[in-house]
């Protein structure tokens, strides 16, 4: 299979093992029933109920790949900081 370069995408890589329980509660839908190879759309939400962002989640063993705009790359990192436990 052919890899394709798509400039206007980018992925935020989502890792470990509380990566999903860590997303099930902040993103529009199902990850914890996300399965191997499997692509679900998904938005992360203001908590008044906006989409923020609209993205694509891949599961890649414990690790969850977010696929979004490019320019919105870096904004999204930064609001799943926001919640990231330290």
């Amino acid at each position: 299979m052919g890899v394709a370069h798509l400039p206007e995408r980018g992925v935020v890589a989502v890792r470990g093992a509380d990566a999903v329980p860590f997303l099930q509660g902040l993103v529009s839908n199902d990850v914890a029933g996300l399965g191997p190879g499997e692509a679900r759309f998904a938005a992360l939400l203001s908590p008044q109920g906006k989409a923020l962002f609209a993205f694509m989640l891949f599961a890649d063993g414990e690790d969850v790949l977010i696929d979004c705009a490019a320019h919105d790359l870096q904004d999204l990192a930064r609001r799943l900081a926001i919640y990231r436990l330290r």
